[in-house]
């Protein structure tokens, strides 16, 4: 798995370097600035194949939506709580899940 996160408009992994990973599974990219930050990468791609390569692609729009509404969720529970509420990565890893249907 690769998680992308480099300089906006920066290109970290080309088609040539996933031809050289037999192993490599998934690549999510958070580039929304062209060029992608992963080369073939769609900013909407939502666990689709990356060319021919076989390789899964989570494109950064994507993964800003789930990452907008695990947060709206988690800001809507806090103002819906009658008591103060301490939340941390393990609530938003939960809704999160519960978001794309894992749980």
């Amino acid at each position: 798995m690769i998680f992308a996160a480099a300089a906006a408009g920066v290109q970290v992994v080309s088609k040539e370097m996933m031809q050289n990973a037999p192993n490599l599974i998934a690549i999510a990219d958070v580039n929304a600035v062209p060029p992608a930050g992963v080369e073939g990468m769609d900013l909407f791609m939502d666990g689709a194949p990356l060319g021919d390569s076989g390789i899964l692609g989570v494109g950064p729009l994507a993964i800003g939506d789930i990452k907008y509404k695990t947060e709206a969720g988690l800001f809507k529970q806090m103002l819906e709580s009658d008591k103060a509420l301490s939340l941390d990565f393990r609530h938003a890893y939960a809704k999160a899940k519960e978001l794309t249907g894992l749980v």
